[in-house]
């Protein structure tokens, strides 16, 4: 793959604009659209669709833009390589509400492992270089990467009366209906994003659910269950926080929530945020148990 020919796409996505896209690259219009022509025959694709101001981005534009940008910034950064040994690499992580605190410090030791003299900074919500997110929580042009499916289980304390159809479930490697779920003893999350699609399968199930009790953030629910007050449904990789609930899945309900890195578009020319990215593409996240601490970050 010519290197011309990303750097060319990386700046006409990032300016969503040929002429400003031209200039960046010191080249002429006609000569940057060829460049475009010629790799979207290459990939057999089209990534942009000329508009009257400007370009509109495709999907497959979106989904080649981290590699593109990666490679463009290596070969970039190249000279550099070799002066920048042994140097303090500063990193700010914004972290969103509701992360299990033991997938959070694996995710915290991998950072350092890719970026060697890290000074990392750890900021709550929306804040940072790049920050740990859902996917149905991006921003307008944020970059997704996945690390964890994180899948919601039922959850109650060993404690509560319907503990022991858990430990039967458990014990004999089954999973829990709906319909085996005493519905007033219910506690949810109203503020989650699975509530509504939760609230939609249980109706399908001609199931009515009035929570006993509510809270706005699943680390209330998860202490509300562990006082025994009730039972809920909390995303796996949380659970891990909380051995003493018992916890399995509900296959009608199949829900889960993706959880990865969200960045700019911008936050991408950050050589720190690259070597983020590089290291955590050599594997995602799919399970959130806390038997394989490695698996929770790799698979």
């Amino acid at each position: 793959m010519d290197y011309r020919l990303l750097r060319a796409f990386t700046a006409v996505f990032e300016e969503k604009n040929m002429t400003a896209a031209a200039q960046r690259c010191h080249v002429s219009q006609p000569a940057l659209s060829a460049s475009i022509r010629q790799l979207e025959e290459q990939l057999n694709v089209t990534l942009f669709i000329r508009q009257p101001k400007g370009v509109a981005l495709t999907d497959e534009a979106r989904r080649l833009y981290p590699s593109a940008r990666r490679l463009v910034n290596e070969l970039q950064n190249l000279p550099t390589l070799f002066a920048q040994q042994g140097g303090a690499v500063s990193l700010s992580v914004g972290l969103m509400a509701d992360l299990g605190q033991y997938w959070q410090s694996q995710l915290i030791a991998e950072c350092y492992a890719a970026l060697p003299g890290l000074q990392l900074t750890l900021l709550q919500g929306c804040a940072g270089d790049m920050r740990i997110d859902r996917d149905d929580a991006l921003c307008d042009d944020d970059l997704f990467f996945p690390l964890l499916d994180d899948a919601y289980h039922l959850a109650v304390s060993a404690r509560h009366p319907f503990a022991q159809q858990v430990r039967e479930a458990i014990s004999a490697e089954q999973s829990l209906t709906l319909a085996d779920v005493p519905a007033q003893e219910w506690l949810a999350c109203h503020a989650s994003a699975s509530y509504q699609r939760i609230m939609g399968v249980l109706s399908q199930h001609s199931l009515v659910l009035t929570p006993k009790g509510t809270t706005d953030n699943h680390q209330q629910l998860a202490a509300m269950l562990n006082a025994g007050l009730g039972i809920g449904l909390l995303p796996q990789s949380l659970l891990a926080d909380w051995p003493t609930l018992l916890h399995c899945p509900v296959p009608e309900l199949a829900l889960s929530r993706r959880v990865g890195w969200c960045y700019s578009v911008e936050a991408a020319r950050n050589p720190a945020v690259q070597q983020i990215i590089q290291h955590f593409t050599h594997g995602t996240a799919t399970d959130a148990e806390p038997s394989e601490p490695e698996s929770l970050l790799r698979c």
